[in-house]
This record gives C-alpha cells, structure tokens and sequence, in this order.
C-alpha cells in the first residue's frame, strides 16, 4: 500500500517536471530577447 503511494507521488513529480519543462521552453526565448535589450 505504501508503494503504491509513492509510486502515485512520484507520477505526479514526473507530470509536473515535464510541465515545467514545457514551460521553461516556452520562456525561455523571451528572457534571451529580454537580455539582448539594454537596461533601462
């Protein structure tokens, strides 16, 4: 039962990983535009 749990958790960890990964990609190319402008 236990296992079980934490197997669950860890699929949860996973999914939200990737999510997040998907999402850094998609950022990723705004802070690169963000860096190329001069400070203000």
């Amino acid at each position: 039962m236990q296992l079980k749990k934490a197997h669950v958790i860890f699929m949860k960890y996973h999914l939200l990983e990737c999510q997040m990964k998907k999402l850094f990609l998609k950022i990723e190319p705004f802070q690169n535009l963000l860096r190329g402008l001069p400070n203000i």
